[in-house]
């Protein structure tokens, strides 16, 4: 049997090369916005690849909340009532980052005029991976997700009152 210690200096450099090639940042990594329905909200989001090789970028949207213990848990778009994942479009939803390059990744909230008031959320995941791994059988293969949130507040539209001014 072979052991750990011994295999642990060979696979150590691969597992960081991998890291080192496949890291993104976002920016920003939340956004907050006060929304009111019919309203269309767009944010450009700065896509930094860290990493010193190219890689390829893909967008997906999700959904997100907080578990009982205050724990972020992600959930598939639509999952949940406050959802505003299907009032989202993005655009690329994948390209090529050079190392060390920033791209942008645009996209655009759409509320809906019968959506309720109140708290709405949804996520832009960004995941990346080395679009030409290097040729033979990986040993592994290394893919890193970033989340975006954001959360928009929908403001209730107010009804004119019925009432005339000055009569109470």
């Amino acid at each position: 049997m072979i052991s750990p210690r011994r295999i642990l200096p060979f696979l150590l450099p691969l597992a960081l090369g991998a890291l080192a090639q496949s890291t993104l940042g976002v920016e920003p990594p939340v956004l907050l916005k006060e929304a009111r329905p019919g309203e269309t909200l767009t944010q450009n989001l700065a896509v930094y690849n860290v990493g010193t090789r190219e890689v390829r970028v893909r967008a997906s949207l999700g959904d997100w909340t907080y578990d009982p213990m205050g724990k972020i848990q992600f959930l598939p778009p639509g999952t949940l009532k406050t959802s505003a994942a299907s009032w989202t479009a993005f655009a690329p939803a994948e390209f090529l980052l050079q190392g060390k390059a920033t791209g942008t990744l645009t996209y655009t909230v759409t509320v809906p005029e019968d959506a309720a008031p109140g708290t709405h959320w949804g996520v832009l995941f960004l995941e990346s991976e080395d679009p030409n791994p290097p040729p033979g059988v990986p040993l592994a293969t290394m893919r890193v997700r970033m989340a975006h949130a954001f959360v928009c507040y929908l403001i209730a539209l107010s009804r004119p009152s019925l009432e005339a001014p000055g009569y109470v």
